[in-house]
């Protein structure tokens, strides 16, 4: 499992140090098992406007959410095209959704709501423009 915030942010800082003895990676955005303490941090981090997105990810499979002041766009992608979203998401949803999905339910509790996109498309996170 991982947890994905955009390099470089405030929090990252703060979660990065070099005494950690899990595998952080302080030039990319991953936290590698994150507790869900880390997540509900990082997850605070975006509602207090301090990055941009949040994501958990397991193999091709990932929730996302990105916004501020209690709106968020929540996402669920799974090979490689979405299959939820919600654009009008509050930061509970987001963060019962991620938390769902860190204890395992990788659909986060999103039904289906995206018809499969074709192959071709690639999976993308919020911060890969």
């Amino acid at each position: 499992m991982l947890l994905r915030v955009p390099g470089g942010s405030s929090w990252w800082d703060v979660v990065s140090s070099s005494d950690d003895p899990r595998r952080f990676r302080p030039t990319d955005d991953v936290v590698d098992d994150p507790t869900p303490e880390e997540l509900d941090s990082a997850i605070d981090a975006m509602a207090a406007g301090d990055q941009e997105y949040v994501g958990v990810e397991e193999g091709d499979t990932f929730v996302q959410a990105a916004g501020l002041d209690d709106e968020y766009v929540l996402e669920r992608w799974s090979d490689g095209s979405m299959r939820a979203q919600r654009p009008s998401a509050t930061l509970a949803e987001v963060r019962e959704a991620m938390h769902r999905f860190l204890a395992g339910d990788l659909t986060g509790g999103l039904a289906d709501t995206v018809a499969a996109e074709p192959e071709k498309k690639k999976r993308r996170w919020f911060g890969n423009g």
